[in-house]
């Protein structure tokens, strides 16, 4: 698998995803005859793709001894994304504890200020995941944020029925 879609699926979603893999291989062919500015596109181009797994992604990460401010930041963000898919994937499909565990996680990448995710996937899974840790600690004004975060990132693509259970749990959570 060269990509996974993590933008909307529209046409210009896919036109992205489609835009992302051309600048892959073309930082990927550089790269391998040893432009060093190539090495890093190569290597955020992959990590946007979702290539590489943390472990690894930390590891080539050390490569890059001087970036720029702006190479860094975007770096950071991308990184949080692989994070987040690495939390999520210990996660078992029946494992409300672990779902906790993973939120709490979450709740302290947020109280350091770190990027919330940009791909879609990522984004979803950590906004849910956070949801159920809040939940869990009853905090109903942090779960209250969330949901309005999840509202205006996915809008009108929203599962009706998930956000029904959300408003839901936030009246329960508030003691309405």
């Amino acid at each position: 698998m060269i990509t996974k879609h993590k933008g909307p699926r529209t046409v210009a979603g896919f036109e992205k995803s489609g835009q992302g893999v051309l600048a892959l291989y073309s930082a990927k062919a550089k790269a391998e005859k040893g432009d060093p500015k190539a090495k890093l596109q190569y290597f955020m181009a992959q990590l946007e793709m979702g290539q590489l797994k943390l472990e690894e992604a930390q590891k080539r990460l050390e490569e890059f001894k001087s970036l720029t401010a702006d190479e860094k930041k975007k770096i950071d963000a991308l990184m949080v994304d692989v994070e987040v898919m690495d939390i999520a994937s210990k996660v078992g499909k029946n494992d409300p504890a672990g779902a906790i565990a993973a939120g709490g996680k979450f709740h302290e990448m947020k109280k350091a200020g770190r990027p919330v995710p940009s791909g879609e996937e990522s984004a979803g899974i950590y906004w849910s995941l956070l949801m159920a840790y809040y939940e869990d600690q009853k905090d109903a004004a942090s779960y209250e944020a969330v949901l309005n975060s999840v509202k205006a990132r996915f809008g009108k693509n929203i599962n009706p029925g998930f956000l029904k259970r959300c408003e839901e749990t936030l009246k329960k959570l508030k003691g309405e």
